[in-house]
């Protein structure tokens, strides 16, 4: 393992087409996760837009709205919470099924990820990016938590959200149970009695890009469109047998 990331064995690093699959053609009991998150170090979701920084460095420009506010595109959040929900499982029939394979759209859906106050960005200044070891045959790779930042030669300029952002985020489950609820909470870090830091986005192995969820709640839409918020109570009765199962894994992933 290297001292910041480390491979994690699964059965299948590809997605993979299912045979029995929730069809998109009818809507049924659906669940909402209202996410409150924070960014523990400076988070970078590159827009793929570059300028010239008064530094003279090349500087990479976040990712914005429309509005020309900060955000992270809610495309870059789905896929870290797939990459973590395939690290702790480990079943890929168990990862498409929700976020979907070619020819089946994802089950899961997530909006922009927005601050909850205007924030200005912050600069961060990086070295060059090495190119670690890229695959292990049968396992995917994880960036640990412990990495900090350290000060070196400059290459790059990032445009960050500052560390200490307070943001929200809607994730939507559609045709879901409640066990599939349970799976992205803990992908997402939540287990009981804890909530662990995940990475996401450029500069993971210079230690940015590392956030938690600091709150949650939930709602179940019925497929008479009824709505009713779900009790803590019964996700996190959930929540337990689930991390009594997966416990190594998660610990293997997140310490």
């Amino acid at each position: 393992m290297s001292n910041y990331y480390k491979f994690i064995s699964v059965d299948q690093t590809s997605r993979i087409k299912m045979l029995n699959y929730e069809g998109h053609d009818k809507l049924g009991e659906c669940y909402q996760i209202y996410l409150e998150l924070s960014t523990i170090t400076p988070t970078h979701i590159g827009s793929g837009d570059l300028q010239i920084d008064e530094s003279g460095l090349p500087l990479s420009l976040n990712a914005r709205d429309s509005k020309g506010n900060l955000i992270i595109p809610g495309s870059s959040f789905k896929g870290v919470i797939a990459h973590y929900h395939l690290a702790i499982f480990r079943q890929q029939k168990l990862t498409s099924s929700l976020f979907g394979f070619p020819g089946y759209m994802s089950r899961v859906l997530v909006d922009d990820i927005r601050p909850k106050s205007y924030i200005e960005p912050k600069k961060i200044f990086v070295d060059a990016s090495w190119t670690p070891r890229k695959s292990e045959p049968g396992k995917i790779k994880i960036y640990v938590s412990k990495i900090r930042y350290i000060k070196s030669k400059y290459a790059l300029v990032l445009e960050c959200i500052p560390e200490g952002t307070d943001m929200n985020a809607e994730v939507t489950i559609l045709n879901a149970n409640e066990d599939e609820l349970a799976q992205i909470l803990l992908a997402l870090g939540v287990a009981p009695n804890t909530t662990e830091t995940f990475l996401i986005g450029f500069g993971k192995p210079k230690g940015l890009g590392k956030m938690k969820v600091k709150n949650f709640s939930i709602r179940r839409i019925y497929n008479d469109l009824k709505i009713k918020k779900v009790n803590r109570d019964t996700i996190y009765s959930k929540l337990e047998g689930l991390f009594k199962k997966y416990e190594d894994n998660f610990n293997e992933v997140y310490r």
